[in-house]
């Protein structure tokens, strides 16, 4: 061109610059030669659109402190100019800066707000777009279709419905109402927060629709639960004219049942349509969830990604498969996928951790933890939340306070792992300390760790602190009043657990089996048989839930208490369902209250056929043969139980001090304060017998204690 004698223009300095700013590796060099050339001619000060070039260009090539001395060296700004540089340092993640050059524009407009709100969106600080977002509603600025489709995407991640259904008001007085992309944002939203109906009325209503509006309600109705209606609407769009792509099928496959998907996936390729990334990852999602089935799908689709190479360049390819072979218990074929990725994330490492954990590989867990080139909040709730599901409560106390330590930062699932280990092992000091750092932090009303304090504090015998939890809750989910309900049943309140299911009720909630569980726990605590009948058959009766294991085992409960020893064990001979130890154990514990011994020889049968090797079920008959005094088939038991050779495991009490459990079995000298403990034991005895209470003394011959 200059060759040709013609001399460049402001036109084609923008052309060019914006050429580099699209491919800022290949552009970098053409893009500085540009940059020398216009400040010979001084159009980068003077002239403010190939400025505003400059500033985008080096924004783009990740240059953004190159783009702030441009746009600083600039004479005259507008508008454009300030946007350019505040969405530059969003782009490059220098927020801070961002709102800085925010704060000092002369003059705001809605592209100025946009690019902020949008900025913080797009890189997932949703809560961040939102707090700016009623900042410029404060201001009175009137915001634009790109403004909405940001603050949508931030409601549709934090799942904030009320947020969504104010913004969703403020469109329909909008020109912007019948705007495409913002009610593909709408259905999208919708979707993800719950509430589909809502989507399919946005949908239905759309004067016009794009390929997107199709796939977000198709997606909607996959990922809600409404298989039928996403294939429905999968069918609708092709009559409409529309092409399915990779997206519609993925809807469509994730709505499928694996056998029918594995059909849909021959189906798409058929089409002509190559499956990408997202559809992959969907399909060894569902082979994850049902490993049974999803097996054989699952390889057949790991040969194919591996024909494409994407199980080691994809990294989210990879840990889908990593996930997939985990769950279907094929660890090791987890981990040779996962040795062999190129690229490793967060997520990757934290999944391989979790697929050893689930399958009780735990030294192969903390090995991979240990290897982490980072370790995240993620990485340590993996093996925390791994061992207190196995329960290993202590171990996952031990890895909490290794990363209190460390300084990390719990979130959440963090929390409601460690307060599960405290219920379980009784830790009520570790859980008051929790309860401490909760009040502090964002998700102190979070409904889950809310409701996680409630067990807690329930399972502690701490009831009052439970409800005082309970009673401060802005919001409560069916679990919350489950936990307070169950809470209170198990402390031996029983009044005012049924009152508490009383109220659930009139506050519109409906009680589910759990619920009923609660309530036939507190009348069985207290003897309240014909109380507790009513609320068994109002359960199956009014509310038409089927009676599962537990709820029969608190009806046997009810009548061993009550000393109805027949009527439980008819109720045990009837069930639709084979007893467990469970219900088994709390009749025969109410055969040794009420001396039956044909009813516990009966009873003993079933539990050793459904356990052969345990102990409890002998000793636990031994013993009513020796309150009753019938010594000689107390001692056949005892000589069963050497011939089987199965012996009595000692029974252990255990107590928290400061933090640390200590365990206990009878006659134990182990401890370090011995001498204390068995002084303070003898001074609490020589107290019970003074005020009346006498130790049960059961006699058995000696050689049986051998």
């Amino acid at each position: 061109m200059r060759l040709s004698g013609v001399e460049p223009n402001h036109i084609t300095f923008i052309t060019l610059l914006s050429g580099c700013a699209e491919f800022p590796s290949k552009g970098r060099d053409l893009g500085s030669l540009i940059h020398g050339y216009v400040c010979k001619l001084g159009l980068n000060k003077e002239d403010v659109m190939v400025g505003t070039s400059l500033v985008e260009m080096y924004s783009k090539g990740e240059q953004v402190e190159v783009a702030k001395l441009v746009f600083d060296a600039m004479m005259v700004k507008n508008s454009v100019s300030w946007n350019t540089m505040i969405d530059g340092y969003m782009r490059n993640r220098e927020y801070e800066k961002a709102v800085e050059v925010f704060d000092e524009m002369p003059q705001r407009d809605v592209i100025s707000w946009t690019a902020l709100i949008n900025g913080f969106a797009k890189r997932g600080f949703y809560e961040e777009a939102l707090d700016w977002f009623r900042e410029m509603m404060i201001f009175g600025v009137e915001p634009d279709y790109v403004t909405i489709i940001a603050v949508l995407t931030a409601c549709a991640n934090l799942g904030t419905l009320s947020v969504g259904l104010w913004v969703h008001r403020l469109v329909l007085k909008q020109s912007f109402r019948n705007n495409v992309r913002v009610n593909n944002s709408l259905i999208d939203m919708y979707s993800r927060c719950g509430c589909i109906e809502f989507a399919r009325e946005v949908f239905d209503k759309m004067q016009k629709r794009s390929l997107v509006s199709w796939n977000s309600i198709i997606v909607g109705f996959a990922v809600n639960g409404f298989a039928e209606e996403a294939l429905k609407y999968f069918d609708a769009m092709q009559k409409e004219g529309f092409k399915p792509d990779g997206v519609s099928f993925t809807g469509a496959l994730t709505a499928c049942q694996l056998s029918q998907a594995a059909q849909e996936f021959t189906r798409m390729r058929l089409s002509g349509v190559e499956p990408n990334h997202i559809t992959f990852i969907t399909l060894l999602s569902g082979c994850a969830e049902f490993p049974s089935k999803g097996r054989d799908l699952g390889s057949l689709i790991h040969g194919y990604v591996c024909k494409l190479g994407l199980d080691k360049e994809d990294v989210m390819v990879g840990t889908a498969l990593v996930e997939m072979y985990s769950k279907g218990e094929q660890v090791e074929v987890a981990k040779l996928v996962f040795d062999a990725m190129m690229v490793k994330n967060s997520v990757s490492w934290n999944t391989m951790i979790d697929g050893y954990m689930r399958n009780r590989e735990y030294e192969k867990a903390v090995e991979v933890f240990d290897e982490m080139p980072q370790r995240d909040v993620i990485s340590w709730t993996a093996l925390i939340n791994g061992f207190a599901k196995r329960g290993f409560y202590e171990e996952a106390l031990d890895w909490f306070r290794e990363m209190m330590i460390f300084g990390v930062e719990p979130d959440y699932v963090t929390i409601i792992a460690v307060l599960t280990a405290c219920a379980n092992l009784g830790t009520l000091s570790v859980g008051l300390w929790v309860h401490r750092l909760v009040l502090k932090q964002s998700f102190r009303n979070n409904v889950r760790v809310n409701n996680s304090l409630i067990d807690m504090y329930s399972r502690c015998g701490c009831i009052e602190f439970a409800r005082e939890v309970f009673d401060k809750m802005q919001k409560r989910s069916l679990v919350s009043w489950n936990s307070i309900i169950v809470g209170f049943a198990v402390n031996g309140f029983a009044e005012v657990a049924l009152k508490y299911f009383d109220a659930m009720q009139k506050e519109g909630f409906k009680p589910n089996g759990v619920s009923f569980t609660g309530a036939l726990t507190a009348c069985s605590h207290a003897g309240l048989v014909d109380e507790g009948l009513r609320y068994f058959d109002i359960m199956k009766r009014v509310h038409k839930i089927s009676p599962r294991i537990e709820h029969f085992g608190c009806i046997v409960d009810l009548y061993s208490r009550a000393g109805k020893l027949k009527e439980a064990w008819d109720l045990v001979r009837n069930m639709p369902m084979k007893p467990n130890e469970v219900v088994l154990g709390s009749l025969l514990a109410a055969c040794r209250n009420y001396g039956d011994i044909s009813l516990a020889e009966r009873i003993v049968k079933n539990l050793v056929a459904l356990d052969p090797g345990s102990d409890s079920n002998y000793v636990l008959l031994s013993n009513i043969y020796a309150a009753v005094g019938r010594w000689v088939g107390a001692s056949k038991v005892r000589r069963r139980m050497k011939a089987l050779g199965i012996q009595k495991k000692p029974g252990f009490s255990s107590i928290e001090i400061s933090g640390c459990v200590h365990e206990f079995v009878a006659g134990d000298k182990s401890h370090i304060d011995k001498d204390s403990i068995y002084a303070m034991l003898e001074l609490l005895s020589f107290d019970l017998m003074s005020s009346g209470y006498a130790p049960e003394i059961v006699v058995r011959e000696l050689y049986e204690s051998d």
